[in-house]
């Protein structure tokens, strides 16, 4: 899937509490590690977030460590990136397309 939108590496990397970043191949979303306060994000009490940046989502973790391994499970805290690659799955065949009941 490609995203609409073209993300300067060098803008990204130059932005307050900056760790790390990545393109969710799933769903083209730039996903970004930032210390949370550095960035004004309220992680919930985390030092550090994980953000989707594309769809608005944002997660809060403990550690730098766990920032930087949560920038390829975009899935796991976006709902957007989740449906892409659901939709993703059922094009492929992995899963079957099933309409809900009225």
């Amino acid at each position: 899937m490609k995203n609409p939108m073209i993300y300067d590496s060098e803008e990204v990397k130059a932005r307050a509490g900056y760790i790390g970043h990545r393109i969710y191949k799933e769903s083209g979303a730039l996903i970004v590690a930032y210390k949370a306060a550095d960035q004004g994000i309220d992680a919930a009490g985390c030092r550090y977030a994980v953000s989707c940046e594309l769809h608005g989502y944002v997660m809060g973790v403990a550690t730098k460590r766990q920032a930087l391994k949560d920038l390829r499970h975009a899935m796991d805290f976006c709902e957007w990136c989740c449906g892409c690659v659901l939709e993703a799955c059922v094009e492929l065949g992995y899963l079957e397309r099933v309409e809900a009941e009225s």
